[in-house]
Parts: structure tokens; C-alpha cells; sequence
């Protein structure tokens, strides 16, 4: 066998590995990213992924389906800050308006 030989051959097992990979599944629970929900509260406190947002720290704008988005101020050390948006708005009612 010569150098020829050993490298078409060499690149051809390359291709045959690289391409087996593609057809893998994910599976739908990693597939599937769950749902970002900001909370606000009757009293006017908001919460994200179970922490206290600061009023400053969030914009709220109508996602044109006539719900509510918002975007969330990130803070992430070394980093600067940046917003996060596209997440769904979830007004709590008050318990007396709840049905």
C-alpha cells in the first residue's frame, strides 16, 4: 500500500465517522428550552427564576399578541451588564379578583 492509498483511505474512514454522527436524535426534553416567566405580583414586586427584580432592572413592552414581554438587566462578574429579553410576562391577581 502505498502513501496514496493509506491517505484516501485515512480520509474516507474520517467521512464515514463524521457523517454517522449526524443522523443521532436529541432527545425532545433537552430540545425543548423551558419557558422564561417574569412574575409580578399585585404589589408591584417581581420575581425571575425565583429572584427579586428590581423595577429599574426590567422593561416591559407588548409582544404584539396582546400579552406582555419583558427584558431583564443580566448582571455577570467580569462582564458588562446586558438584557435578556423575549420573556413572558405572568401578571398575578389580587386573591379577592382571582376566579
Amino acid at each position: 500500500m502505498n502513501i496514496h492509498n493509506k491517505i484516501l483511505y485515512l480520509t474516507g474512514l474520517i467521512l464515514l465517522l463524521a457523517s454517522g454522527c449526524a443522523g443521532v436524535a436529541v432527545p425532545e426534553r433537552a430540545a425543548v428550552k423551558e419557558k422564561e416567566t417574569l412574575i409580578i405580583y399585585p404589589d408591584g414586586t417581581m420575581e425571575f427564576k425565583n429572584r427579586g427584580m428590581d423595577e429599574k432592572d426590567v422593561v416591559i413592552y407588548p409582544d404584539g399578541r396582546g400579552g406582555e414581554r419583558a427584558a431583564v438587566k443580566m448582571r455577570v462578574p467580569l462582564h458588562p451588564d446586558f438584557y435578556r429579553d423575549t420573556i413572558i410576562v405572568d401578571r398575578k391577581l389580587p386573591a379577592d379578583e382571582e376566579q
